[in-house]
Order: C-alpha cells, then sequence, then structure tokens
C-alpha cells in the first residue's frame, strides 16, 4: 500500500511492505530501560488488555509478552501484519490490519469488546 503525505519525503509515495522482511530483521531496537519504564507505570501486564498502534512488525507485544498482557496490534501494512505474526509465533497476541485513523473501534477489536479497563495507546511516545 502506497502512502503519500505532504510532509514526509516532499510527498512521494512510500510503502512499508516493500521493507517489511528486512523490518522485522532490523528493527527490534529498544533498550531492556524502555520496556521497564513500561512495566514501572504499571502498564501491559498482569490481565490488562493492551492495543498497540501501528505495531508495524510487533516488537512491542512480542517483547511484553511475557508479563501477562493480552495484546492486539494494528497495523496500515498486511506484509508488517504478516511478519508480526509469524515472529510471534506461539504467543497468543491479535494482529489486524487496520488505519488507525479508519474508526478503530470496539466493534472491530473483538478483545475490546464490553471493556472498560482497555489500555489503548501508541507506546513508542512513552520512551522520550
Amino acid at each position: 500500500m502506497i502512502i503519500k503525505n505532504k510532509t514526509i519525503d516532499g510527498g512521494k509515495g512510500f510503502d512499508w511492505g516493500k521493507v517489511s522482511s528486512e523490518y522485522a530483521k532490523y528493527r527490534d531496537i529498544y533498550p531492556q530501560d524502555f520496556y521497564q519504564k513500561i512495566l514501572g507505570l504499571g502498564l501491559c501486564k498482569d490481565g490488562q488488555m493492551v492495543l498497540d498502534l501501528g505495531t508495524e512488525t510487533g516488537v512491542l507485544p512480542r517483547n511484553l509478552y511475557s508479563y501477562g498482557a493480552k495484546w492486539a496490534g494494528t497495523d496500515i501494512s498486511e506484509e508488517q501484519i504478516q511478519q508480526a505474526q509469524k515472529l510471534s509465533k506461539g504467543m497468543d497476541i491479535d494482529y489486524y490490519v487496520k488505519a488507525t485513523e479508519n474508526k478503530l473501534g470496539s466493534k472491530q477489536i473483538p478483545i475490546y469488546r464490553g471493556t472498560a479497563k482497555s489500555v489503548v495507546f501508541a507506546l513508542h511516545s512513552v520512551y522520550t
């Protein structure tokens, strides 16, 4: 899927799907203190339901999976989601091909139906 944005690269189209396999191979880059900061905030553990918007290849769900949260990840790129599913084999993580801006809601993400205790955010912004 070609994405165009006037503020990125002069509006030239780009497609994350074309580099998904390389992205999966080299993008698992967050240091351990990043994950400890998230856990220290009481997030992403002990049965919480967590939605990772723009999950890419599932780096965050995979690395935080063992702390007990129920994960779902969304990404606009089908190829990125395919890599996430491949890398998450054996883990109970749900992945969806969805653009965040397209009415992403509880009716479209099954684990979030009827729950008011969901933790929904993009974790990438926590580490600054």
